[in-house]
């Protein structure tokens, strides 16, 4: 995660998904609800990245 700044880059946040494939993966990631998806192949996680 990264801050919007004028100043310049400022990240707020990383993490590997676990059961990361070795291969190639082209989904973009999708936040809704409050929530991020990650899709890697066969494997759909879901965050909660929105305090409430």
């Amino acid at each position: 995660m990264i801050e919007a700044s004028a100043q310049g880059y400022v990240e707020l946040g990383r993490f590997d998904p676990p059961d990361r494939s070795d291969k190639n993966a082209w989904a973009h990631p999708v936040i809704a609800g409050g929530r991020l998806y990650l899709r890697d192949q066969d494997v759909l996680l879901c965050y909660r990245v929105k305090n409430s």
